[in-house]
């Protein structure tokens, strides 16, 4: 399973790391937008959220910071990420807020490449790393991972699981950490859990994957939401 590079994009700053070679930059970050962390009214639990209607008081950037590879925006009420660079490998669009413990949902939808788009959200993301939950409609595969130092371990790996909707169906995605546990659920469905302390803390966001063969990869993001466990 891929990675070769991963792209961490806060509100108005990035922090790119090619592990293969070692490198990375990181541009100057900016104010946060107003209201961009304002709890939803009578939800004491709502950490963060974005319902992705307006870009000016969005959490997560309306440019790409890095045009030449990635490509992002609001678009239509959703939030779009696309690798426009057919070497572009996997993405991880984070919002400022640090939390330790946090569950963070969206739905997502692949808005292209069926069979090669994975789409997914992270949190206690950190350097770049912290954990990861991708689903691959392609394939109906489910993958918890940890990345950490430029290595991936999988904690939690589903193969053709019948609770992924295939195609460019929008599929509702949830990830928690709370304490020591990291808990997986799809549309619903609690996959799995795992034990691990490698993360305390970190930002919440959202992730994209190229799959398997070169080639450009597009997703659609809407009701992002970032709760208290």
């Amino acid at each position: 399973m891929r990675i070769h590079k991963i792209i961490t994009i806060g509100r108005v700053a990035a922090c790119v790391a090619t592990f293969l070679g070692g490198t990375g930059l990181t541009a100057a970050r900016g104010p946060a937008p107003a209201g961009a962390q304002t709890p939803a009214s009578g939800s004491p639990n709502v950490l963060a959220s974005d319902n992705f209607s307006d870009p000016t008081s969005g959490l997560f950037p309306p440019i790409s910071p890095q045009p030449d590879k990635w490509q992002v925006g609001y678009v239509n009420g959703e939030y779009q990420v696309a690798g426009i660079d057919m070497t572009a490998d996997n993405a991880a669009i984070t919002t400022d807020a640090v939390f330790g413990d946090a569950r963070v949902a969206a739905d997502a939808r692949v808005d292209g490449d069926t069979g090669n788009t994975e789409l997914g959200i992270v949190c206690r993301w950190a350097g770049p790393g912290g954990y990861e939950l991708d689903v691959y409609p392609g394939g109906g595969t489910i993958v918890v991972s940890k990345l950490r130092g430029g290595q991936r371990t999988n904690l939690i790996f589903r193969d053709q699981d019948p609770n992924v909707l295939s195609g460019s169906q929008t599929n509702h995605l949830e990830l928690t950490c709370a304490g020591r546990t990291i808990t997986a659920r799809v549309n619903g469905v609690t996959i799995d859990s795992v034990q691990d302390t490698t993360f305390t803390r970190g930002s919440t966001g959202l992730s994209i994957a190229r799959a398997l063969n070169p080639g450009t990869v597009s997703v659609r993001f809407s009701n992002f939401l970032v709760t208290q466990p």
